[in-house]
């Protein structure tokens, strides 16, 4: 390769060139699932790949793609998959997870009840309707407890604050969504809920 020969300029008349600035390294966000307690992040197809369900999202306006996913294994050896989505239009951030929607899906065993929130006597809550199935709308802070995680080969129950809580069961999974919406909004995306065409084959 040539190189382009350049005019040389006096050094009289040569403006002084100003420094560079140093280039300063952005810091990395952290994922907001981090300290959640859902486990490991992964891909869609990564979590679709060690589930033997097909995972489920909404496809509501506004929601779009998940931008975290995150996978659990449970203390039967089932695995929870948890979808985020970040605060948006329509979409209020959840104070206490800093999350727009938290979905949570897995398949429906006997410790369903370590994955719910506990209800305090003064807590509102209701039986509700999802598309036809039994489901429980709880409002308002509460503490969830998750079960201990045995792939990691240690720790206890682990607990933290959870916003609005909507937990159903259908076709065998059972489903929890948390989030800072209204009971109806909350329940509308419950309905809404499909598996995408995208999505690896369930094994």
């Amino acid at each position: 390769e040539t190189a382009t020969p350049t005019a040389t300029v006096p050094a009289t008349s040569a403006a002084p060139v100003p420094a560079s600035p140093t280039p300063v390294a952005s810091p990395t966000a952290m994922p907001v699932g981090t300290g959640l307690l859902l486990g490991r992040p992964v891909t869609l197809a990564e979590a679709q790949a060690q589930v033997p369900y097909a995972i489920h999202v909404p496809p509501l306006p506004g929601i779009g793609a998940p931008e975290e996913i995150y996978l659990r294994t449970l203390p039967d050896g089932n695995r929870m998959v948890s979808l985020i989505y970040l605060p948006g239009p329509g979409i209020p951030e959840t104070e206490e997870t800093g999350v727009g929607v938290l979905l949570m899906q897995f398949v429906a065993r006997d410790d369903v009840a370590l994955i719910g929130k506990g209800i305090g006597i003064d807590q509102p809550w209701d039986y509700v309707d999802v598309d036809g199935n039994d489901g429980i709308w709880i409002e308002g802070t509460h503490q969830l407890t998750l079960a201990p995680d045995p792939s990691l080969g240690c720790c206890r129950e682990s607990t933290r604050s959870a916003g609005s809580v909507l937990l159903w069961e259908e076709d065998g999974l059972t489903f929890r969504l948390e989030s800072a919406l209204s009971r109806e909004e909350a329940i509308a995306i419950g309905e809404s809920l499909v598996v995408p065409a995208a999505t690896p084959a369930a094994t």
